[in-house]
């Protein structure tokens, strides 16, 4: 087993190599650091000391971790080093919103920032629509109720105030379950989609609470937004 002030310095050398600009010096340098080590909060720790002082290398740091080091650290060091680099939010999303330790590592190999999966995860929607390409919130829903209200046998019309208002409600309560449907991460847009595979319900929002889209599509675009790695899917 490689002694723990030898890992610190390790790590310390990993993280240096990679403000340099040296990410495959950085992942040498860091397999040394977590190689055989069982001290999660140590290593942890050693790290957590350099994203403090360098923030903007945050994603960075946990892409290189992720990808060349933490794969051969037992489970705990890796939850305890990403909660270092993303402060606590690995172990929150795995404890609180139970996302597989494999994902967490696949999300942070991606170069996504843990924290905001975590927001995501944890945002209460009430109902609060995105302004949309319309840069205007009302609009946004207005057009996604004309185009889409249909498809949950509501009339579409803007006239028809009680049933948009249906329209948001199911929104609202789709995208606040966690049973009984799937939930990804859109890795290029950065928010959250619910989907319900028996209904092709798809909800979609972002981390300010707000309601992007809500429409049926088909099993086919998700599995493939899926397999070109669009979506990670949050609970495999």
């Amino acid at each position: 087993m490689v002694p723990v002030v030898g890992a610190v310095a390790d790590a310390r050398d990993a993280v240096q190599a990679l403000i340099n600009g040296d990410k495959l010096g950085a992942a040498f340098n860091a397999a040394g650091a977590f190689s055989g080590i069982g001290d999660a909060v140590k290593v942890g720790g050693a790290v957590g000391l350099f994203v403090t002082k360098y923030p903007s290398k945050v994603v960075d740091i946990a892409k290189v971790l992720a990808k060349h080091v933490l794969p051969y650290a037992p489970e705990l060091v890796k939850i305890k080093t990403l909660d270092a680099v993303f402060d606590g939010a690995a172990s929150a999303l795995k404890s609180t919103h139970y996302v597989p330790t494999n994902t967490i590592m696949r999300l942070a190999d991606a170069g996504v920032d843990l924290k905001r999966v975590q927001t995501l995860l944890s945002t209460m929607y009430i109902g609060k629509w995105s302004p949309g390409r319309f840069e205007n919130a009302a609009v946004n829903l207005n057009d996604h109720f004309m185009r889409h209200g249909r498809e949950f046998g509501l009339s579409g019309d803007l006239s028809d105030l009680v049933g948009k208002q249906q329209y948001v409600d199911m929104a609202v309560h789709l995208i606040n379950k966690r049973q009984e449907v799937e939930i990804y991460y859109n890795v290029q847009r950065q928010n959250m989609l619910i989907y319900h595979r028996t209904t092709k319900e798809l909800v979609i929002g972002n981390v300010d609470g707000e309601i992007q889209s809500f429409r049926k599509n088909r099993a086919t675009y998700i599995d493939t937004l899926v397999n070109c790695g669009t979506l990670v899917n949050l609970m495999e």
